[in-house]
């Protein structure tokens, strides 16, 4: 168990341990494999949470999965990848909550949509803003890439439905962002053949504004705490 441990959470390698052992990478591989299948307890009792977080975290060997609230970890699941198959076995036994957090990924929204469909979804705006910092940097080239990367900022900023409701500049320049990003040559692609391609691919993938895809969204503020709910552990 202990290999097992420091194989997920150092940079050591099953190639290490074998070597370590004075066995094959695949029989430390053969020893390894029932513990990604150890079932992980339940220690809640169904309450109705009033938020769930819910994230994958890729480590040397794998994908933790964890559901938790802002104190407590309620689930967690081993796999390969953030795929609708685990993000489902992670939330299938845990009440619906008053709201959920994702980063966005296809995996945890589907499994989402099919255990908690009334829940409403807020997209993670750290999320948002790092994605924005990896696709235009800080230091944007052009003047839409610094008004999207200056509306990116302001997300964290928006607590209320008022904050959002009141941000018709905002709004306004995402707009205007929206038909630059739109832009397209025709020009044929020698490796896929298309005759359209965009002008700006390192900016199109940033849609501050957009908590999960279109027809996808079903939430995207921050919402406070209501206490008379609340139910912890």
């Amino acid at each position: 168990m202990n290999e097992f441990i420091s194989h997920l959470t150092s940079n050591k390698s099953i190639a290490d341990i074998a070597a370590a052992r004075g066995t094959s990478p695949k029989t430390v591989h053969r020893h390894f494999q029932p513990l990604w299948l150890i079932s992980v307890p339940q220690p809640h009792n169904h309450p109705v949470y009033d938020q769930i977080f819910l994230d994958g975290t890729y480590l040397n060997g794998g994908c933790l999965l964890i559901a938790a609230t802002r104190d407590y970890v309620l689930a967690w699941r081993w796999c390969k990848q953030e795929t609708t198959y685990d993000y489902t076995q992670l939330i299938r036994d845990i009440t619906p909550p008053l709201m959920a957090v994702i980063d966005g990924g296809n995996g945890a929204y589907t499994a989402m949509t099919s255990c908690w469909p009334q829940t409403p979804i807020q997209r993670c705006l750290v999320h948002v803003q790092r994605n924005t910092r990896r696709d235009i940097t800080s230091r944007p080239r052009t003047p839409q890439g610094t008004i999207i990367y200056q509306l990116a900022l302001q997300l964290t900023r928006i607590t209320t439905v008022n904050k959002l409701t009141n941000g018709s500049t905002t709004s306004t320049n995402s707009q205007d962002c929206n038909s630059w990003m739109n832009e397209k040559t025709t020009i044929t692609d020698p490796l896929t053949g298309k005759k359209k391609k965009s002008l700006h691919p390192s900016t199109r993938p940033t849609r501050v504004l957009q908590a999960l895809p279109p027809g996808k969204r079903r939430q995207t503020l921050r919402l406070p705490h209501p206490p008379s709910q609340r139910e912890e552990p």
